[in-house]
């Protein structure tokens, strides 16, 4: 068995599903050059419609349950009060959208949040991005927190299943309890009205974060493949 994350891996044995001697942890893997060496923000803020030099906080994800697309515009409404020129935007889409674009009428907010759509240039996207935020419930060990990591933006999440294992609070980001809008508000003002510590997370955001490259997951999956076939264990 593989899992992406410690915690899964650790529930799994917990409930039955695997012994420890059967499962292994790989993480995900994705291009950690491209988006350490991520450009174009610019044009994405002008595809937006988001002013050049307004902060810019990033919700990357689908608009189901799991992810709590409402907790984020609350999150948005709440920034918003302190941080009045912050700018917020939704990437992707799902059944909660037609909520979460109501919600953000009703909340006064719609003029500076924008809802992206899917999108195929992340990397871009998060060079424009000043912080990123995810709100989920749940999660295994989602590539979007890793993704912004890498491009050198702050995370502000939800301490919830792998999350914890990649997001180091006073280091990269900040971690909530999930639904908990004003603990994740103020993590995202505090970056956002400290410059320096804005600076210094962004610095440190791409460290650790080695055995999330492709290359280095699709070695340990060799690995782990030539251990399990006997013929190449000689």
């Amino acid at each position: 068995f593989i899992t992406v994350s410690e915690t899964d891996r650790r529930r799994g044995i917990e409930m039955g599903l695997f012994a420890a001697d059967t499962a292994t942890v790989i993480r995900a893997g994705i291009d950690l050059a491209g988006f350490r060496e991520s450009s174009g923000g610019g044009a994405v803020r002008h595809r937006l419609g988001v002013p050049s030099g307004v902060p810019l906080v990033t919700q990357i994800g689908n608009f189901k349950p799991q992810k709590a697309p409402l907790d984020f515009v609350r999150v948005a409404a709440a920034v918003s009060a302190s941080v009045p020129d912050a700018w917020f935007a939704m990437v992707g889409d799902g059944p909660l959208r037609p909520a979460a674009e109501d919600l953000a009428r009703s909340l006064g907010i719609a003029e500076r949040l924008v809802f992206a759509g899917w999108c195929d240039d992340v990397a871009a996207l998060l060079d424009a991005t000043t912080v990123s935020v995810l709100t989920s419930l749940h999660e295994g060990l989602p590539c979007s927190v890793v993704e912004s990591l890498a491009a050198g933006v702050p995370m502000v999440a939800t301490a919830v299943d792998g999350t914890v294992e990649v997001v180091r609070p006073g280091q990269n980001g900040y971690l909530a309890d999930a639904g908990d809008i004003g603990a994740l508000a103020q993590g995202v003002c505090r970056i956002l009205n400290d410059a320096g510590e804005r600076s210094r997370m962004s610095a440190q955001a791409a460290q650790e974060l080695d055995e999330f490259d492709r290359d280095a997951m699709v070695r340990r999956q060799e690995e782990l493949y030539r251990w399990i076939c006997p013929a190449n264990r000689s």
